[in-house]
């Protein structure tokens, strides 16, 4: 959903009252409203967002774990929600110092995770993210295959 707003001088340029047409798919639809409202409501009544970043951060943590444990150079970014692994040494703060990290070995990662069913973005230049269908079994599941996939990667 979005919004747009101006004093009225601009308001009054778009359509109907003015010739500027603004169109979208959805905008205005009754149906995508009442969605986004009940997306809202749910946001606001369950602990979704706690589920989501406990199971970012726990994913973080388990990656730094494993990926240490076996000497391979990373960094991880994490914000609630999301986070991404570069294979690279310092930290990785804009484009320059991620395209510095193994992007071939990021990609091997990737191709290793879906032999085992897990799917996490197939460009270290996007993030990986968590909702709240990621349950602490989930993430541990998740980290045995990363374990299994990252043991892998050490064989190649």
């Amino acid at each position: 959903m979005g919004a747009v707003g101006a004093r009225d001088e601009i308001m009054d340029l778009l359509s109907p009252r003015g010739s500027v047409f603004n169109a979208g798919t959805f905008n205005g639809h009754p149906i995508s409203m009442i969605a986004g409202l009940a997306t809202i409501e749910v946001l606001e009544t369950t602990n979704a967002y706690d589920i989501a970043i406990s199971a970012s951060r726990r994913l973080a943590e388990g990656l730094n774990d494993i990926l240490s444990r076996l000497g391979i150079d990373h960094v991880i970014n994490w914000a609630p929600t999301m986070l991404q692994v570069f294979f690279t040494k310092g930290e990785v703060i804009d484009h320059e110092t991620a395209s510095k990290s193994d992007a071939k070995l990021y990609l091997r990662l990737h191709e290793e995770l879906l032999r085992r069913g897990v799917f996490i973005a197939p460009s270290q230049f996007e993030a990986v993210f968590t909702s709240s269908s990621h349950t602490s079994d989930i993430i541990e599941e998740t980290l045995r295959q990363v374990e299994d996939s990252a043991k892998a990667l050490r064989q190649i």
